[in-house]
């Protein structure tokens, strides 16, 4: 109903993910989302990490790179880029981006999900 809303297009994410064989289409809505907030770290912590599941690793690590850069500027919670580092594997660098989110108190720690 309304275009410009940034969640419903993560909402289709988390249905098309559900799907057999959709997530070409996840990643899609999420671009969808990008071209209406650019620099949402939301976004791109659901972005890397989907393109993680799909094996995209390059990709993925893109998305870490953009949330890091992103980050010089503004805040950006290390509970999303954690999320990256999940789907990708990696579990020394999730954890050290949890603790600094814990160190930090980022109230995202207890909602960090994908």
């Amino acid at each position: 109903m309304e275009s410009g809303f940034v969640f419903a297009y993560i909402d289709l994410r988390v249905l098309l993910w559900s799907k057999p064989a959709s997530p070409q289409e996840a990643i899609a809505e999420l671009q969808k989302a990008l071209s209406l907030e650019n620099e949402n770290p939301f976004v791109l912590s659901l972005m890397g990490y989907d393109y993680a599941r799909m094996g995209a690793k390059e990709k993925a690590q893109d998305m870490i790179k953009q949330l890091t850069e992103l980050s010089r500027r503004k805040y950006v919670s290390p509970m999303l880029i954690a999320r990256v580092y999940a789907g990708l594997g990696n579990k020394d660098q999730a954890f050290e981006s949890l603790e600094q989110g814990y160190l930090g108190r980022d109230y995202n720690l207890p909602l960090s999900s994908s």
